[in-house]
């Protein structure tokens, strides 16, 4: 079975870094509603330790903060997520 990748933006992203993606791919959120969902501060970003709440997102916290702020906007998030939907679209997924 091969996975053709579509870039969705950050929903893309977190489905490509979710565990689960080989067993039972889901439906993820977008950018700004992952950011309202983990944003507790209200700032309109997500912090590091917002970001404890998602693993993948923990994971890749370093990667995704790109101007080495501490926090990640919703400009970032899409951008990493179409760093990783172009590299996954070169990729086949083989079972």
């Amino acid at each position: 079975m091969r996975i053709h990748v579509i870039n969705k933006g950050l929903s893309m992203l977190l489905l490509l870094l979710s565990p689960m993606t080989m067993v039972m791919p889901t439906i993820a959120t977008t950018d700004a509603a992952l950011i309202k969902k983990l944003d507790l501060d209200g700032d309109g970003e997500i912090g590091i330790k917002e970001a404890v709440a998602n693993p993948s997102l923990l994971a890749a916290f370093g990667k995704i903060d790109t101007d080495c702020s501490g926090t990640l906007s919703v400009s970032e998030l899409a951008y990493y997520a179409r760093q990783v939907a172009s590299h996954a679209q070169t990729q086949q997924v083989s079972y």
